[in-house]
């Protein structure tokens, strides 16, 4: 009987020293890089006009609708951001990047009625290798490009505290080497001009539905966000240099948590 109950405890603490954890990511207590200056948005409107708004991609509509484009609810576009975060990430060995986008969105408290308008805030993310933005570095001028990166996590958060969005995230953030989304970059450069057209989003491996924009943008209902000429309706759009700096990682970082 005792023999039977130290071989027990003997193989308890064999099990025990065998439990190994997988890392957990760390993440910089402050971002790299930001983008939130100098963006227009654009959008094709339905009477053939290119309407725009500052780091706002207006709905379509008849450009002419000016009341439409006031109200509260179109105020925030097809789509919209605030800041575009870059954070560097460690996990275990591997340096990851966190791409994080900040937007804003709402809803009406009384919505029968239209009244008691209530904006809120939300958040994106993009956990993937560091490596996969060396893509960015031989984009070929004026041709529209589709980036796919595979992702370890992505997810949107809303109702948020802008003050808290990486606490959020920290207590969201699963690696996952077969996550079934993959993040997209559609990037159109044109250096005569100076200017690059851009949008990010993630779309599903197999079903292909768009996550990380406010609004999916359909034409006889299919998503234009599978589909190259995205950008003959809508786009973000800044000067090279602004969004180069932005993307433009060191090849270590200094770490800070």
């Amino acid at each position: 009987m005792r023999l039977t109950v130290f071989l027990l405890f003997v193989s308890l603490q064999l099990s025990a020293q065998l439990r190994d954890n997988n890392p957990l990511p760390q993440f910089s207590r402050r971002p790299f890089s930001v983008l939130k200056k100098d963006v227009t948005g654009w959008m094709y409107s339905i009477d053939g006009q290119w309407t725009s708004a500052k780091k706002t991609i207006p709905e379509r509509h008849i450009s002419t609708d000016k009341k439409f484009y006031k109200e509260k609810p179109h105020r925030l576009g097809s789509d919209n951001f605030e800041e575009f975060r870059i954070y560097p990430t460690l996990y275990g060995k591997d340096t990851l990047v966190l791409l994080v986008k900040i937007f804003s969105d709402g809803f009406y408290k009384y919505e029968f009625t239209q009244k008691g308008w209530k904006n809120t805030t939300h958040v994106s993310y993009y956990l993937f290798n560091k490596n996969a933005l060396d893509a960015l570095d031989n984009l070929k001028d004026t041709a529209v490009q589709l980036i796919t990166i595979n992702l370890l996590d992505a997810g949107t958060i809303r109702n948020i505290n802008k003050s808290k969005v990486m606490s959020a995230i920290r207590g969201k953030v699963a690696v996952n080497e077969n996550f079934d989304r993959e993040f997209v970059a559609m990037i159109q450069p044109f250096t005569v001009m100076d200017r690059i057209r851009f949008q990010f989003f993630s779309l599903h491996k197999v079903f292909r539905d768009v996550e990380g924009v406010r609004k999916d943008f359909t034409i006889n209902g299919q998503s234009m966000y599978i589909n190259e000429g995205l950008f003959d309706y809508l786009y973000y759009e800044t000067d090279i240099e602004n969004f180069s700096e932005f993307i433009r990682l060191p090849p270590s970082f200094d770490f800070k948590t």
